[in-house]
C-alpha cells in the first residue's frame, strides 16, 4: 500500500501509531483488594439471599398462606443483602492494609458488623414502625452490640481468611 496523496503529517503520525504499543497499566493493590472485597460480599449476600428464598419457598409449599407483603419484605431484604455486601465488602477491602494487626482486624470486623446489623436493624424498624421507628436507639443498640460482637467476628475472620 502506498504513501501517494498523503499529506507527510499523516505519514508521520501512521507511522508513530505503528511504533506505538499498549501497555496495560496495573491496578494498584488497594483496588485490587477493594475489588476481591466486594466480590467476596456478593457471595455472602447471595448465600443469605438463597436462605431468604428459601424459607419463602418452604412456608409457600407448606400450604401457609405468607403473610401480607411477604414478596415486598423479600424483595428488599435481597435489595438489602446486595447491597450490604457491597458495601461491606468494599470496606473490608479498603482497610486490608491494616488487618495484618489486631486492632485493624477489630476495627474492620466492628465497621462491617455495625454496618450490617445496624443497617437490618434499621430496615426491621421501618418495617414495624413505619411513621415512629426508633432509629436512634436501634442504631445505639447495634453500635454496642457490635461492640460485643466484633471480637468473635475477628477470630472467625483471622481462622477463615
Amino acid at each position: 500500500m502506498g504513501t501517494a496523496g498523503i499529506s507527510p503529517t499523516a505519514q508521520a503520525l501512521t507511522v508513530s501509531l505503528q511504533r506505538t504499543r499498549m501497555i496495560a497499566v496495573p491496578k494498584s493493590p488497594r483496588r485490587l483488594d477493594v475489588e476481591r472485597g466486594i466480590k467476596k460480599g456478593f457471595q455472602f449476600a447471595a448465600g443469605l439471599a438463597i436462605i431468604a428464598t428459601v424459607i419463602l419457598l418452604v412456608a409457600a409449599v407448606s400450604g401457609k398462606a405468607p403473610p401480607t407483603g411477604a414478596f415486598t419484605i423479600w424483595g428488599r431484604s435481597l435489595l438489602f443483602y446486595l447491597v450490604a455486601g457491597a458495601a461491606g465488602g468494599a470496606l473490608y477491602g479498603f482497610l486490608r492494609p491494616i488487618q495484618n494487626r489486631y486492632f485493624g482486624r477489630l476495627l474492620t470486623a466492628y465497621l462491617i458488623v455495625f454496618m450490617v446489623y445496624g443497617g437490618a436493624s434499621v430496615a426491621i424498624a421501618l418495617l414495624l414502625e413505619p411513621t415512629n421507628a426508633p432509629i436512634r436507639g436501634v442504631l445505639v443498640l447495634s453500635a454496642v452490640l457490635s461492640l460485643l460482637l466484633a471480637p468473635a467476628y475477628e477470630a472467625i475472620a483471622r481462622r477463615f481468611w
